[in-house]
C-alpha cells in the first residue's frame, strides 16, 4: 500500500499539469483568479510547505530519538525549518490574513510593498529556488544511476521521483525561444533514459520519455497561447511552486518510509 502511494506521485503531478493547462486554455478567467496572489495556488503551496516542513523535523526527531545520529537528524529538522519559512514567505507570513502592516524600511525595499523578503528581490529568489531544484536533480540522478539510495544516511529520491521533480520546471511561460537554465534538465533525464535502458527497467524508460514529452507539450502550448497568461505575469511562477511543493512533501513521506523500514530492518 505504501509503495502505490509513493509511485503515485508521478501520475498525480501529471494530473495536476493536464487539469491546469485545461483550466489555462479553456477557463482563462478562472485560471487568471486561483494564480493570482492569496488565491488556491498559493495557500495550497504554503500548506504543502508546511506538510513538508513537518514530516521532515518528525523524521529528523525520529533520527535524534532511535538512531542517536545527531548531526544527520539536526540535518532534516533544519532543512524542516528552511520550508516553514518558504510557506511564511509564500503567503506574506499571514500579512493580508491578519492585516500586518509593513515596516516601513522594507516597504521601501519591497516590489509588492509586503512583508516578505522574497520580493526585495523576486529574480533573485525564483532563480535560486529554480537553480537549487536543477541542481538537485542532476545530483540525485547521479546518484541513483550508481545505485546509491542514500549519501551520508540522507535517504535520496527514487526514478520517479526525481521524475516528478523533473517535470517541474518546465512549467514556464515562454516568452521567447531562449535557452534558459531549466533545459539543463534534460541531461538527467537523457541520464535516466540511457540506465533504464542498459538495466532494462521500463517503468523509468517510459517515465522518462514521457517527462520529455511534457516539458515538449507544454512549450508547445505555452508558446501557442501565451496571450492567455494573466497580465501579471506570475502566475507560471505560482503553478510551479505549487507542483514544485507538491513533490517535495511526497518526497519527505518517502523519507519517512525509508526511515522506517530501515528502522524494522534494523
Amino acid at each position: 500500500m505504501k509503495n502505490k502511494i509513493l509511485n503515485s506521485i508521478y501520475i498525480f503531478i501529471v494530473l495536476n499539469i493536464v487539469i491546469l493547462t485545461y483550466i489555462f486554455i479553456f477557463r482563462s478567467n478562472i485560471y487568471s483568479n486561483i494564480t493570482r496572489e492569496d488565491c488556491l495556488v498559493e495557500n495550497l503551496s504554503a500548506i504543502f510547505f508546511v506538510l513538508t516542513s513537518i514530516t521532515l523535523i518528525y523524521s529528523g526527531s525520529n533520527i535524534l530519538k532511535f538512531k542517536k545520529k545527531y548531526v544527520l537528524g539536526l540535518i532534516y529538522i533544519i532543512i524542516g525549518v528552511v520550508f516553514i519559512f518558504g510557506a511564511g514567505e509564500e503567503i506574506s507570513w499571514g500579512q493580508r490574513i491578519f492585516n500586518f502592516k509593513t515596516p516601513e524600511k522594507l516597504l521601501i525595499i519591497n516590489d509588492q510593498n509586503e512583508l516578505n523578503i522574497h520580493n526585495i528581490d523576486k529574480k533573485l529568489f525564483d532563480r535560486l529556488v529554480g537553480r537549487v531544484t536543477i541542481l538537485f536533480i542532476i545530483i540525485a540522478t547521479y546518484f541513483y544511476t550508481r545505485n546509491k539510495k542514500q549519501i551520508w544516511g540522507i535517504i535520496l529520491p527514487d526514478g520517479l521521483l526525481i521524475s516528478a521533480f523533473a517535470i517541474v520546471p518546465f512549467y514556464h511561460q515562454y516568452n521567447s525561444l531562449s535557452f534558459g537554465f531549466y533545459h539543463l534538465v534534460y541531461i538527467p533525464l537523457i541520464a535516466l533514459l540511457i540506465y533504464s535502458v542498459w538495466f532494462k527497467n521500463k517503468k523509468i524508460l517510459f517515465v522518462s520519455i514521457f517527462t520529455i514529452i511534457i516539458s515538449l507539450v507544454l512549450f508547445y502550448l505555452h508558446r501557442k497561447y501565451n496571450y492567455l497568461f494573466p497580465a501579471n505575469k506570475n502566475s507560471a511562477n505560482e503553478v510551479r511552486e505549487y507542483l514544485l511543493s507538491l513533490v517535495c512533501f511526497y518526497y519527505s513521506v518517502f523519507i519517512l518510509f525509508s526511515l522506517r523500514k530501515i528502522r524494522k530492518l534494523n
